[in-house]
């Protein structure tokens, strides 16, 4: 009888052994499979934020993009509006030293300095340094001095400011209106005796 109890004792011992490794086992499994899960938590919680984070560099990044380009169209307005400027600033300094070269009033173009002149030019079109850029209509002289209107010898129909003729040449012994930026020469008043 012994035989048969130890069979016994050692059978429930070797089912004993065996439930408890089968527990240990689901015991180590059930860890494992917690481990995943936080790990899995851990790292979709991470992905979440990185997301995040993209999402918020993208919109930074389309801010900023849109703040460059509106710098872009700034710097290019004001580079723009600059060159007019200097421009602008340039053709004063040509108005200036074309008063400073062309002295030609209204006396010189008494009949014979006229014709004179007329003989000397042909028919070369040339700035006498007269214009009405300031106020329409009000011719003046590089030196400020008013047309003296019994002294002008203007063609048919002109000044007619056909395109914004300001400024008025000389062509033969006629006067002609024409735009002020076309480059033509220009006639000086010099003083004979110095």
């Amino acid at each position: 009888m012994l035989a048969l109890g130890g069979d016994t004792t050692c059978s429930r011992c070797c089912r004993l052994t065996a439930v408890f490794v089968v527990l240990l086992l689901c015991v180590l499994l059930l860890a494992a499979i917690t481990v995943q899960w936080i790990k899995f938590y851990i790292l979709n919680t991470e992905n979440k934020q990185l997301q995040t984070s993209y999402n918020n560099l993208t919109k930074e990044r389309d801010q900023l993009q849109s703040s460059y380009n509106n710098l872009t169209k700034e710097k290019d307005q004001l580079q723009k509006s600059y060159r007019e400027r200097v421009t602008e600033r340039d053709r004063e300094r040509e108005r200036e030293r074309e008063r400073e070269r062309v002295r030609l009033k209204p006396f010189l173009f008494c009949c014979h300095l006229k014709e004179f002149i007329g003989k000397q030019l042909g028919n070369f079109e040339t700035w006498i340094g007269l214009s009405d850029e300031v106020k329409e209509r009000e011719w003046k002289w590089v030196d400020g001095t008013t047309l003296n209107t019994s002294f002008s010898y203007w063609a048919e129909g002109e000044p007619n400011n056909a395109g914004e003729e300001d400024c008025a040449v000389i062509s033969g012994s006629i006067w002609n209106d024409r735009k002020c930026s076309d480059k033509l020469p220009w006639i000086c008043e010099k003083p004979v005796f110095q």
